[in-house]
């Protein structure tokens, strides 16, 4: 705690110079060693090359990643070859683990502030964020691990992020109660990528809770996930073309080029010449082929408050029903909805009136559990801990535990590894003595010849093929049956987001459309562009049809 009042104090000298009305962005991300892959930390790096691109380069960036620095807590794994090849051997032949080639390093973030503590949240609220003057906007970017609401699994409300040190976890209640200390004048755009990061769509009630009514300050948020699912993308790997997850399409697409940099043409739906956030986050849908099914906050707000059609009298109301016809959904789409879902479409060769029936059909075939578990007008997985598909490659590591460990491929070591293992020992015993003093010193002068004595022996070759990490193939990977399901679930989201928002217009609830407009202009502002969306008038947004129109 004195740590975080310190720090507190030198924010607030830094900030009384350079206080600007404007847009301000803060960055928290990382999390405990095991759960602190270097693809986070990329990930912040990629931001920063974002906000260059876009003319917010000079604005206060204040980031806050993993222990901040303090000792060597970002988990990587060795580059291909001699040495990585050699850790990944011995791990499994004296361990039976298969991360024998993580190692760790110090965060590398130029400016960094310090932790992604939950205390720091606390303290930036508490001397920035109350600096905060009406009309300025604060862009929350939350780059790491989440865990489900365990007292609540089946309709989850209260996820939460992971941070290092105790307490380990900030819910989305808690996030609510530091958002409260800005001004109402302040709005709040938000971008999370962890599991379980659709919980945080909540935020646009008072403490997260629908019960309590909406919350009077302003905000939006694109999330990689919904509310009771794990997302794709956290690695240890060092190359920056394995990482798959929200964040990286959702900003590729603002920026016009990848992490690599490689050119992404920007998309521009509603043809204006900018690419809004929610064009960006249509982009994510067409494009992302992971495990993710993401959802924004005003998805979130039709959940709750509208209804599918249902019956004679919804029918003379003009109320849709929840599989109308594709051209009317597609009528009372916005220009990036209307490309969601005419995109995800053609990919799962869809065609007629009757899309969305088939849609539903074949999801149901592909995953039955989990589309018996979803309820009418909640869109939700009601299996958050489903493994009904399992693809270690886009769940490991999650929040729920690190990602290595003895045993972790459920297999003992064999009688090949066992012979290996012996083979070692008749030249180098001190490595099969479990944290041998010695053994550091052997690996790292000897193990050039080490590699060599594996090498020669008869079962080493068998053995180096259950250890090579083949890289996944990407059309593979999207013929796989999750990915399939997800993609016709992405379909099926938007569909319902269009025809409840269409609805909502038609339902006596006039505060709640209030904010759903709210919240569609600020879901399509233009990062780094004119922070005032274009007017609104009658609940169209200037030059384009917006769903619930």
């Amino acid at each position: 705690m004195r740590f975080a009042l310190g720090l507190a104090v030198a924010m607030a000298g830094g900030w009384a110079g350079s206080a600007l009305a404007g847009t301000h962005v803060l960055t928290f991300g990382g999390g405990p060693p095991s759960h602190n892959q270097i693809s986070l930390e990329r990930n912040v790096e990629y931001f920063r090359r974002v906000l260059d691109g876009v003319g917010l380069g000079s604005v206060r960036h204040d980031v806050y990643f993993g222990d901040g620095g303090a000792r060597p807590s970002v988990q990587y794994r060795l580059p291909d070859g001699d040495e990585q090849r050699l850790a990944r051997a011995l791990g499994m032949i004296l361990l039976n683990n298969p991360d024998g080639d993580i190692r760790y390093d110090k965060v590398h973030l130029p400016g960094l502030v310090g932790p992604s503590t939950v205390a720091n949240v606390q303290a930036w609220f508490d001397v920035v964020g109350r600096s905060l003057r009406p009309g300025d906007h604060l862009l929350f970017y939350f780059t790491g691990h989440g865990g489900p609401d365990s007292a609540h699994r089946d309709d989850p409300r209260d996820t939460n992020m992971v941070m290092p040190g105790r307490p380990d976890a900030l819910t989305v209640k808690q996030l609510a109660a530091q958002l409260d200390k800005l001004d109402p004048g302040v709005d709040a755009t938000l971008v999370m990528v962890q599991c379980y990061s659709g919980g945080f769509a909540n935020l646009i009630y008072n403490d997260g809770d629908p019960a309590r009514g909406f919350s009077p300050h302003p905000r939006a948020g694109f999330f990689a996930t919904i509310a009771s699912r794990t997302s794709a993308g956290c690695s240890p790997d060092v190359s920056q073309d394995d990482y798959h997850e929200f964040s990286t399409s959702f900003f590729e697409a603002i920026l016009g080029e990848t992490r690599s940099g490689r050119p992404v043409e920007k998309p521009d739906y509603d043809g204006d010449g900018r690419t809004s956030l929610d064009e960006a986050f249509t982009h994510v849908l067409l494009t992302s082929d992971t495990i993710d099914i993401p959802t924004a906050t005003s998805d979130r707000l039709l959940r709750d408050k509208s209804r599918f059609g249902n019956g004679r009298r919804d029918d003379v109301r003009g109320m849709l029903p929840k599989d109308a016809p594709w051209s009317t959904v597609l009528e009372h789409a916005s220009p990036a909805q209307r490309a969601a879902l005419e995109g995800l479409a053609r990919e799962l060769d869809l065609h007629g009136e009757d899309r969305l029936a088939k849609a539903r059909e074949r999801a149901a075939e592909l995953d039955p559990d989990r589309e018996r578990g979803r309820g009418p007008g909640r869109g939700r997985d009601r299996r958050p801990d489903s493994t009904a598909f399992e693809d270690v490659r886009d769940r490991e590591p999650t929040a729920q535990g690190p990602p290595g460990g003895p045993n972790l491929q459920g297999r003992g070591p064999g009688f090949g590894t066992g012979r290996l293992r012996a083979a070692l020992a008749e030249r180098w015993p001190e490595l099969t003595v479990p944290f041998h003093p010695d053994a550091p010193r052997i690996i790292a002068e000897q193990g050039d010849e080490i590699l060599r004595t594996l090498q020669a022996q008869p079962d080493f070759q068998a053995f180096s093929r259950r250890l090579s990490r083949r890289a996944p193939d990407p059309e593979a990977l999207a013929r796989s049956p999750e990915r399939r399901w997800v993609k016709h679930r992405r379909l099926l989201e938007q569909a319902d987001s269009v025809i409840l928002g269409a609805n909502l217009s038609r339902l006596d609830d006039p505060e709640a459309l209030g904010v759903y407009r709210r919240l569609l202009e600020m879901e399509r502002r233009v990062l780094g562009g004119d922070p005032t969306p274009p007017p609104v008038a009658g609940g169209r947004t200037a030059g384009v049809a917006p769903a619930g129109s």
